[in-house]
């Protein structure tokens, strides 16, 4: 009896949580996750939702020692751990922040938008080898990912690389989804930097043509007005403005 009351107990507690979320009451359910971990501390979902909420709130300090906590109890869902990452970062802890980043990077498998996410993150810390590095262990595994093979080629442009390595990559992303225009569009500016102008142009007019184009990228529409220029393809180059001006409405 004691045992079906306890139960119920929990139950009553977690509906309660249930109730503060869908309110959009933060703070109601910090008190209720408070109470539930006091209870039953080994409840690792409860410890990182904390983190999660705690996160939320600006408060990275707890954010952190609540991440750690179910991350003894429990194997933390990717986004959890990336956000505990940001918090670590918050707080002043770079390289444990970067360190973790890394780890949840090259040690399972994710969603491309994850691995993506992820390796610009290590970018924007300053770490373009380990950026590399998450992507290409993400290659390893599926080798059929343009977006991979696009992000590689920026990657490895950060990291020196000559523009014809940088063009491999992203031959490999052309190969896989030709009629992306945004890849043609970095292959174009390689071909560029390797002084091939006209290879540039015929790479990019095969996405582009007189009447259309199926592209939002601002940078990469203006790319397109100056080669068009060059090769005066006024038709080409008049599609691009009418796409940028609705774009910028």
């Amino acid at each position: 009896m004691a045992t079906s009351m306890n139960q119920r107990t929990v139950q009553q507690l977690y509906d309660e949580l249930s109730v503060a979320l869908s309110d959009g009451d933060t703070d109601a359910a910090l008190e209720q996750l408070d109470v539930i971990c006091r209870v039953h501390s080994d409840h690792g979902g409860a410890w990182e939702l904390r983190g999660l909420l705690q996160a939320q709130s600006g408060r990275p300090n707890l954010a952190v020692r609540y991440f750690e906590r179910a991350r003894e109890l429990v194997s933390l869902e990717v986004w959890s751990s990336r956000i505990m990452a940001m918090q670590y970062l918050a707080i002043g802890r770079e390289k444990t922040a970067v360190g973790l980043l890394y780890t949840l990077g090259v040690s399972a498998p994710l969603a491309t938008a994850m691995t993506r996410l992820i390796s610009h993150d290590l970018l924007t810390l300053g770490h373009p080898e380990l950026s590399a590095s998450v992507i290409r262990s993400a290659l390893q595994r599926n080798r059929r990912e343009p977006l991979l093979w696009h992000e590689l080629s920026a990657i490895e442009s950060r990291l020196g690389e000559s523009p014809a390595v940088c063009l491999q990559s992203v031959e490999n992303a052309i190969l896989l989804a030709p009629e992306v225009a945004e890849f043609r569009v970095t292959a174009a500016t390689l071909l560029i930097q390797m002084d091939l102008p006209s290879e540039a142009y015929e790479v990019v007019c095969q996405v582009v043509s007189g009447q259309s184009i199926e592209l939002d990228c601002e940078c990469c529409l203006w790319r397109l007005v100056c080669i068009f220029d060059c090769f005066d393809d006024h038709d080409r180059m008049a599609v691009c403005y009418q796409r940028l001006r609705g774009i910028q409405r």
